[in-house]
């Protein structure tokens, strides 16, 4: 009996703890935002093997944003929300880095927004209803 409610209490310790661990922060994190990404995609100038950490979360970040919209465009989920073409994850990271540069002005807006606003002005799928 006492093992079984050790046991029980260690589950519910593991259940409780990614809850307040990874509470929701009031202050924003400055590297959620489009600048932010803008700044980890500077590395990839070149696109070399022995790339920076940060242009690699770059590539994977943009890139796996650029999957999911595809995804959508392909099943004809919502055309006016997805892009359509063969992406390059290198591509896709650098029509970030061209739209973010456009627009500073968007630049403290959640960076999710940019990568969709981004990759669908490049990559449309229905171009007369954008």
């Amino acid at each position: 009996m006492k093992w079984s409610l050790r046991k029980a209490e260690l589950f519910l310790l593991l259940a409780l703890w990614p809850a307040n661990a990874f509470a929701a922060d009031p202050t924003p994190d400055a590297t959620m935002t489009i600048q932010g990404l803008l700044q980890e995609c500077r590395g990839l100038s070149g696109l070399h093997p022995d790339l920076d950490p940060n242009a690699t979360y770059c590539l994977g970040y943009v890139g796996g944003i650029g999957d999911y919209l595809k995804g959508m465009g392909l099943s004809g989920t919502n055309p006016k929300q997805s892009i359509c073409g063969d992406i390059s994850y290198g591509a896709a990271a650098q029509a970030f880095t061209n739209w973010a540069q456009k627009h500073p002005e968007r630049w403290s807006e959640n960076r999710l927004i940019g990568v969709v606003l981004a990759l669908r002005e490049t990559w449309p799928c229905n171009p007369k209803s954008n």
